[in-house]
């Protein structure tokens, strides 16, 4: 049996049944669906973006010299002023694929967004 820890609180939901005309349930309805669809979509291509960037030879490069590099052993105040001006530089080359990434995400969010606010208006 599942004992309480201090701070635990059992929990419960209350459920009120909305009274809704026939279009604003079609509205909802529309709503959570396109939600649905368009959540389905972005999770779909992000996955694909991360495969492709971890199949990436120059990314995978990137990393891997990152991780074997010296100065990735040592702590940051034992690193002489060219480590860490090769660790900086290295980290940015990772860091700009992460950002790309992100930007190509965020652009198909926005015309996700976009498509489905014109399909259910």
């Amino acid at each position: 049996m599942h004992r309480k820890k201090e701070g635990d609180f059992d929990m419960y939901t209350v459920r009120f049944q909305l009274e809704l005309s026939e279009s604003e349930k079609r509205f909802l309805s529309k709503s959570f669906f396109y939600a649905n669809q368009m959540h389905n979509q972005l999770v779909r291509y992000a996955t694909n973006r991360l495969n492709a960037l971890f199949h990436d030879t120059e990314y995978v490069d990137a990393r891997k010299a990152y991780g074997e590099a010296e100065f990735s052993k040592k702590k940051v105040s034992e690193l002489s002023a060219s480590e860490k001006k090769k660790k900086k530089e290295e980290f940015m080359i990772l860091m700009f694929y992460l950002r790309l990434l992100k930007m190509k995400l965020i652009r198909i969010m926005k015309w996700k967004v976009k498509n489905l606010l014109m399909l259910i208006s």
